[in-house]
């Protein structure tokens, strides 16, 4: 819940001020809320993986290559340092099939979800060829 960002944050306190807006609170309801909220971010997170691996799947075989993890790597600003990135990818590829479960797993274990996604760029399939090239 510490790495959740401030406006997530901001939105939980304000929803337990309005469960929890008498003196006492029990403590069972309280945990659960807490337990609830924190369940809802992990959902967020792995969502947030999935995607993160499909729009990295570019030749969408639903495997993971070096080439496609580099490519992610570059695309998101982590902090990760090299060597962790490449020892995440190196567990990954134990099972010899990077899947999306396999990527959600290694990922959450490397804590790699304090990532940014970098500028968009559209995919194109390597057979087409840009349009300047066509119109010649």
């Amino acid at each position: 819940f510490a790495r959740v960002s401030y406006v997530t944050k901001q939105k939980v306190i304000q929803e337990g001020q309005k469960e929890f807006s008498s003196r006492t609170v029990d403590l069972d309801e309280f945990l659960a809320f807490i337990m609830t909220q924190w369940q809802n971010e992990n959902s967020r997170l792995e969502e947030r993986l999935r995607a993160l691996f499909v729009a990295s799947d570019s030749d969408g075989d639903g495997n993971l290559d070096f080439d496609e993890f580099q490519s992610m790597i570059q695309h998101t600003h982590t902090t990760k340092s090299q060597r962790s990135l490449l020892k995440m990818y190196a567990e990954m590829t134990l099972n010899k099939h990077v899947d999306c479960n396999t990527f959600v797993r290694v990922a959450r274990k490397h804590r790699f979800f304090s990532f940014e996604v970098g500028s968009a760029k559209p995919k194109l399939d390597k057979d087409v060829r840009p349009l300047k090239e066509k119109a010649v």
